[in-house]
């Protein structure tokens, strides 16, 4: 009898800039199975439709916020891990559906430490 293997985790990273898309795939997708859209619009479909683990997404986009996403994706996702990044020094405020805040320009070790802190927060019992 052949066992299946674990399944990889899924992680969706969704910012209106191609780079920052680039940057979070080469970080996690070793780790991860990374799916990208470049809008709000593209991420519904891919929250919609199979198990997502984490979602980085970028506060400022065209149409619709980041925070708009993590908080429909709170509803559509509530396992998922929501982080979101911010290119601007406006304040960071508490959200239910925001379990991490970022400052762009963010490394690579800063982005997977964020992961693991929202994880073992999420892990940690209440």
């Amino acid at each position: 009898m052949e066992l299946e293997p674990p399944r990889r985790p899924r992680l969706l990273v969704v910012d209106d800039e191609h780079d920052i898309l680039d940057f979070v795939e080469r970080v996690f997708r070793r780790d991860y199975l990374v799916e990208r859209a470049s809008s709000v619009e593209e991420a519904l479909p891919l929250l919609e439709h199979g198990v997502v683990d984490v979602i980085i997404s970028d506060r400022r986009m065209p149409h619709q916020s980041g925070e708009q996403l993590l908080s429909r994706a709170a509803a559509l996702q509530p396992a998922a891990l929501r982080i979101l990044l911010t290119g601007y020094s406006e304040e960071t405020t508490a959200s239910e559906s925001v379990d991490a805040w970022l400052h762009k320009p963010v490394d690579a070790e800063e982005l997977t430490a964020a992961v693991a802190e929202a994880q073992a927060r999420r892990a940690a019992p209440r």
